[in-house]
């Protein structure tokens, strides 16, 4: 049954890693202006809706895309080992976590209101949370892959987001925050390609 939703996962991982980039273009590029941040109920597809509306949905959608090629990977490898299964839940959990605390305060929020403390506060929890359980299974699902020889899955998912620091550290400015997301593209289109052309890990590539 999974077989038939592989090209459909590895699809959403790699649309969601597109999506996100896109995501992060400079406001400047489509027009946006910081003195604009007034405007209470901007035009549809204009600078300030894009930057206000546009952006953060698409780059809520590509990151729920990521997740979903993410455990469509520990499902397929569910059988491997036990150390598999633990970090990849500890993974998917955690990112799922991080969204949920980014997102779904503002997401609750009434239209056209801030959001209150109380749920900023649990907001911060939650994505604390999913932070922890990411530094500790990201690592560990990582060294996973690269001992069971996919070295390109392995350290494309532990080296993503310190190759994005360094990338945006390295290049200041609007483009500098465009660039930082190469490495998650990268990632996207391994794990597609994971999905697509590879097959599950056996319990003798695995290291058990």
């Amino acid at each position: 049954m999974f077989e038939q939703w592989r090209r459909l996962t590895a699809g959403c991982s790699l649309l969601g890693g597109v999506l996100y980039v896109v995501s992060r273009i400079p406001p400047a590029w489509y027009g946006y202006a910081h003195g604009d941040s007034y405007v209470f109920n901007p035009a549809v597809f204009s600078p300030i809706w894009i930057e206000r509306e546009l952006m953060p949905m698409l780059a809520l959608v590509g990151t729920i895309g990521l997740i979903c090629g993410l455990g469509a990977l520990v499902y397929r490898d569910w059988a491997a080992n036990r150390v598999f299964r633990v970090a990849g839940v500890l993974s998917i959990v955690g990112a799922s976590s991080l969204i949920a605390g980014l997102y779904g305060p503002e997401l609750l929020a009434p239209a056209n209101t801030q959001v209150g403390p109380v749920s900023g506060l649990a907001g911060l929890a939650l994505a604390l949370w999913g932070v922890l359980l990411l530094l500790v299974g990201g690592p560990i699902l990582a060294y996973s892959y690269v001992k069971a020889d996919r070295d390109r899955l392995g350290w494309s998912l532990v080296g993503f987001v310190p190759a994005g620091v360094i990338l945006s550290a390295l290049v200041p400015g609007g483009f500098g925050q465009l660039i930082s997301t190469v490495p998650l593209l990268v990632l996207a289109g391994v794990m597609a390609w994971e999905l697509e052309i590879k097959r599950a890990i056996t319990v003798d590539e695995s290291g058990s």
